[in-house]
C-alpha cells in the first residue's frame, strides 16, 4: 500500500481492477492507496474506437467450476465471514485455494478454461466495442473478432508472474 500511494504521490495514476486472488481489495484499501478501483467490464473512447477492459473471467463460460468459486468468493456474506477469522487462518485458507486452484487447473482440459466464442461475440453485440482487452486466460495474443454484424480486435495479455504485461496505445500504433 505504501509504494502505491507514494507512486501516486508523485503524480502516477493507478487504476486497478479485481482479479481472481486480489477481489478483497475495496473501496477503503483503494482510498489508502490512493488508487481507483475499476468496474469489471470498463469502456473507453480512444481515438474514435470504443475499447474495453476485463479481467476475462466472465468470458470462459464453460469453466462451471471457476464460476461456481468466483460466485462464492465474491459474495458478501463469505467476504464477512472470511475477514472475522484470524491473520494466519486467512493466510492458510489463501494457501489451501491457491493450490486447490492449481490442482484443478491441471487437470482442466485447455479449452474449458479459454474464453468461448459466443461470450465474446455476444460481448462486441451488446456493448458495440471495437477493441477488448483482457487477461485470465494468460495467453497473449491478438484475434479478430467477426461475425455478421460485427468486427473488432481482441487483444489478450499474459500472467504478471515472471513479466508483467502491459499494451500501450499512443494514438499510432499498439505496443
Amino acid at each position: 500500500m505504501k509504494q502505491l500511494k507514494l507512486s501516486t504521490r508523485n503524480g502516477l495514476e493507478i487504476f486497478f481492477m479485481h482479479g481472481n486472488r486480489d477481489f478483497l481489495c475495496n473501496q477503503t484499501f483503494a482510498k489508502k492507496s490512493n488508487i481507483t478501483i475499476l468496474p469489471d467490464p470498463f469502456f473507453i473512447d480512444y481515438f474514435d474506437q470504443k475499447i474495453a477492459l476485463s479481467h476475462g473471467d466472465d468470458f470462459c463460460t464453460n469453466d462451471l467450476e471457476y464460476i461456481k468459486f468466483k460466485k462464492k468468493v465474491r459474495s458478501t456474506s463469505w467476504q464477512s465471514d472470511f475477514l472475522k477469522r484470524p491473520l494466519h487462518e486467512r493466510l492458510e485458507i489463501a494457501s489451501n485455494m491457491r493450490d486447490a486452484s492449481q490442482n484443478h487447473n491441471n487437470r482442466k482440459d485447455m479449452s474449458i478454461m479459454d474464453v468461448t466464442s459466443d461470450a465474446i461475440h455476444q460481448f462486441f453485440m451488446q456493448h458495440k466495442i471495437d477493441i477488448l482487452i483482457h487477461g485470465h486466460t494468460h495467453r497473449p495474443a491478438t484475434h479478430q473478432v467477426d461475425g455478421s454484424k460485427l468486427s473488432g480486435t481482441r487483444i489478450v495479455l499474459g500472467d504478471w508472474h515472471e513479466t508483467g504485461w502491459c499494451l500501450i496505445l499512443d494514438g499510432q500504433e499498439r505496443k
